[in-house]
């Protein structure tokens, strides 16, 4: 039956599909099939699409110079693979925790993780003397990450299945937007990515909710959290250097 197809339920009924994952019942293929084919469609489109659509959606940034597709898909694939797993594992520690007590009063602490990474970041690039601070804030974010994982591994599990699943919608959107670059049209090259980009969200925050039983304000609270938690990692270790420019550039794509 088509409704029993797993693309097709994790979009019919994303409710259900998480819920699954969330009691164990799926596994590993298809989320990493579909996280698989994401990635490479899109290592595929980004090498063929014209500068200025890029730079319009993602505010003047664009790809490094002479890199196709094989380069994307070397680094988005295990690079978005680290990060998605880092900001399921931070959703794994927030979510639990903002569920055990008012949004108001928990918001500080977890906004402080993420802050801290942030600002560490900032720190690094400004000066090169808070070197060691920054790598020790580096540090410290990938033992809590690799903590709160092993803490509650059954939920960060369905969360990184559920994360990689809901890959399906960015390959629409890059499909989308593949289709409205070749016929020139940049404003709904834009619309496809932004578009697309929020709806991958909403399924995340469904995911987090199933997975963990929080509400969905807090649910969305933790999954924003989360990501923004994955994008300062990502600077953080380009400020240390751990990650070359070409690198950092390609990754700001997926």
């Amino acid at each position: 039956m088509p409704r029993e197809f797993f693309p097709v339920k994790l979009i019919l009924n994303p409710a259900g599909t998480f819920a699954a994952m969330a009691e164990g019942k799926t596994g590993w293929l298809w989320p990493l099939g579909i996280y698989t084919l994401s990635a490479a469609v899109s290592s595929a489109l980004l090498g063929y699409i014209p500068p200025e659509f890029t730079q319009a959606a993602f505010q003047g940034a664009s790809l490094p110079a002479g890199r196709g597709m094989l380069f994307c898909f070397a680094v988005a694939f295990p690079g978005g693979l680290a990060f998605t797993a880092f900001a399921c594992a931070l959703m794994t520690a927030f979510a639990p925790f903002l569920k055990g007590g008012r949004l108001i009063l928990r918001l500080p602490a977890a906004a402080a993780c993420v802050g801290a990474i942030a600002m560490a970041a900032a720190l690094r690039r400004g000066d090169p003397a808070f070197a060691l601070p920054a790598a020790l804030a580096a540090a410290a974010a990938a033992w809590f990450s690799v903590w709160a994982a092993m803490r509650r591994a059954g939920i960060f599990s369905a969360l990184l299945k559920a994360a990689l699943a809901v890959s399906l919608i960015a390959l629409a959107g890059e499909v989308a937007g593949g289709a409205a670059a070749l016929a020139g049209w940049k404003g709904a090259y834009e619309f496809a990515e932004y578009f697309f980009s929020f709806m991958s969200l909403v399924w995340i925050v469904k995911a987090c909710s199933a997975c963990t039983g929080a509400t969905v304000p807090k649910s969305f609270v933790a999954a924003v959290l989360a990501v923004l938690g994955a994008a300062g990692l990502c600077f953080l270790l380009f400020s240390l250097g751990l990650i070359t420019e070409d690198v950092f550039q390609t990754l700001l794509f997926f």
